[in-house]
């Protein structure tokens, strides 16, 4: 388990209430190398309901993050569930 910092935190607030929320338009997270996006994207598929799809510029990248262990089972579960589609 990770724990994230305040303004990774923030951000997975932010992104979530966005996702489930009835804004229109199209949602857009920008950091710098190394604030820990990845970390954030683990947390806000964590908090969603129902599958989620979340797309790597590379396999490699992802197997990365995955053997870094930075997301969580659930998330990780809901990636694979993802991918059997």
């Amino acid at each position: 388990m990770f724990t994230l910092r305040p303004y990774q935190s923030e951000t997975a607030d932010k992104a979530v209430s966005f996702m489930v929320g009835d804004e229109p338009g199209n949602g857009l997270v920008v950091m710098p190398t190394g604030a820990g996006k990845s970390l954030i994207i683990a947390e806000v598929v964590r908090r969603l309901p129902g599958p989620c799809i979340v797309f790597q510029p590379t396999k490699h990248f992802c197997l990365h993050k995955v053997a870094q262990k930075s997301m969580t089972q659930s998330a990780l579960v809901r990636l694979r569930k993802a991918h059997e589609y």
